[in-house]
């Protein structure tokens, strides 16, 4: 189907869209302000763009700036007996003990996040859209592997919003540009411009900062070796992401044969049946070694074969210290 076609059939969404946030703005729809600072990362559409990964790297900076960060997040794929879901699981992981709530009525769970925890900030996940909670920062992701002004409003497009809602943020950071032409990113970067009103920009690439290899005693701990080991390597890919062709494309990178890839939809829920087929699969592409990301073993916890998992960090390239101003501003803000 045309894009324009999508466009068209995606226009009753994207007004519908516009119009909740106009009734925000003017307080038709009321907002709730918590007592702390409040910054949110978000995007236009759904999933793949890397808004985790850059609530990692805030995380990271917050913690070693010496703030007591929080994460808010919707919760999306967790099941009613679960506490978090995979990107809250990740976010342990690399974080333990961290502070943060999943609940579709987010200003309920800054309430209880509130209550137990002892919070001097608060960081939204996947919030742009989410304007119950008003916030100081809105940090937005535009990936630049799925540029944003060639998708259309859901239903048959992956956009939440026209992409004349950049200018509500504060910052944008392109993503996914390792790799890309000079000119390619050149022109994603006027396109933002445009889109936005001239909004600040930052440019960002995921890359691979450690390669976890499980334990050959079997104990359940992992081993930390240079992502440089792929090299040569003729690896079997398996994920459940928004963006498995990134995933893919980052391990090539890395100089490793790919022998094949199964990817499942983003937060799949992997079953014995799944975990047998991933085996099979591999077994039959001759692949020396399984290799998954480290999302998908938050999501399991583990697997039941040796399985390699690729970490992947959120490098700046270009605008960071907008960032860190955009932070400072923020954080050292007063109350009225």
């Amino acid at each position: 189907m045309s894009l324009l076609l999508r466009r068209l059939a995606g226009l009753p969404y994207g007004l519908l869209a516009a119009g909740r946030v106009k009734a925000y703005a003017l307080g038709i729809l009321p907002s709730e302000r918590p007592p702390l600072p409040v910054i949110s990362v978000g995007n236009l559409g759904l999933g793949g763009t890397g808004k985790t990964p850059l609530v990692l790297h805030l995380l990271g900076k917050l913690r070693a700036e010496g703030f007591r960060p929080g994460v808010l997040s919707r919760g999306y794929g967790k099941a009613k007996n679960e506490k978090l879901n995979d990107e809250g699981r990740l976010l342990e992981l690399r974080f333990p003990g961290l502070p943060q709530e999943q609940d579709p009525d987010r200003a309920a769970a800054a309430e209880r996040l509130l209550a137990r925890a002892s919070l001097d900030c608060l960081v939204l996940d996947d919030a742009f859209q989410h304007l119950r909670i008003a916030r100081d920062l809105d940090l937005v992701c535009l990936s630049g592997r799925r540029p944003w002004f060639e998708d259309a409003p859901l239903p048959l497009g992956r956009l939440r919003e026209f992409p004349s809602a950049l200018k509500r943020a504060h910052l944008l950071v392109l993503t996914h540009t390792e790799g890309l032409p000079r000119e390619k990113v050149a022109a994603l970067e006027e396109r933002a411009a445009l889109d936005s009103g001239g909004k600040p920009l930052a440019r960002a690439e995921h890359l691979p900062s450690a390669l976890l290899l499980p334990d050959p005693a079997g104990e359940g701990k992992s081993r930390e070796r240079p992502p440089s080991d792929l090299e040569g390597k003729r690896v079997f890919l398996f994920s459940a992401i928004g963006s498995p062709r990134a995933f893919q494309a980052t391990v090539e990178g890395l100089g490793a044969q790919v022998a094949g890839h199964l990817a499942f939809r983003d937060h799949h829920r992997f079953t014995p049946v799944d975990f047998r087929k991933i085996q099979d699969r591999a077994r039959e592409s001759g692949a020396e070694t399984i290799l998954t990301t480290e999302k998908d073993l938050a999501r399991t916890g583990g697997f039941p074969f040796p399985a390699a998992v690729l970490r992947v960090d959120l490098v700046f390239r270009q605008g960071e210290e907008r960032l860190d101003r955009l932070l400072r501003e923020v954080l050292e803000k007063k109350e009225p």
